[in-house]
């Protein structure tokens, strides 16, 4: 077989193959169809999107959790380790409540205070850190608050606190739970 003989039957099978490799009209419309839907979900979810957006368009919540974050440290940075005695505490209360809503700033105060000889039992704040959460609905944002801290035998160690905050009305609405994480938890070491 010559060589042009075989480029022809090449030649052919390319022509052949395209023919057939195009998709029929009712192929094209389907996939035009589903194009259309999928740019209208699109378009609807951006609408969707844009007028949440423009609600709440004045609201700056970079500002919001700065602000949350400046109150919520001060407020567990006195409660847990500032405070030393009743004293102490009733002439911040007013304050750590504002901060912390009356709430949680009254069950700190009891994790904090023995309850036999109602002695202090923390030394001093060693450290707040504050995480947020996707802000939900009304502006409100989950907020973890790491607390590390000294009692008064020396010994290091953190709260875990869980809360959902307002960042509009900057206010702690409520707290799931106060976790003291122990010194072997704090200790352990990850990787293979």
């Amino acid at each position: 077989m010559s060589p042009n003989i075989l480029l022809w039957i090449i030649a052919i099978l390319c022509v052949i193959a395209t023919v057939l490799s195009i998709p029929s009209q009712k192929q094209l419309n389907y996939y035009k169809d589903q194009l259309r839907i999928t740019n209208n979900q699109i378009n609807k979810v951006e609408q969707h999107e844009a007028n949440k957006l423009s609600i709440n368009d004045s609201f700056n919540y970079y500002s919001a959790e700065i602000t949350a974050s400046k109150k919520l440290q001060e407020g567990l940075s006195k409660v847990v380790g500032g405070i030393h005695s009743n004293d102490d505490w009733n002439a911040n209360k007013a304050q750590i409540e504002e901060d912390l809503g009356p709430k949680l700033a009254e069950q700190l105060k009891v994790y904090n205070v023995d309850p036999n000889t109602k002695e202090w039992l923390l030394k001093e704040n060693n450290g707040v850190e504050i995480g947020y959460g996707k802000v939900k609905v009304n502006n409100q944002v989950p907020v973890i608050a790491v607390v590390s801290f000294k009692t008064m035998d020396n010994q290091s160690a953190v709260y875990l606190i869980k809360m959902n905050y307002d960042l509009k009305n900057e206010k702690v609405l409520n707290y799931q739970k106060i976790k003291p994480v122990t010194k072997q938890v704090m200790n352990v070491e990850g990787g293979d």
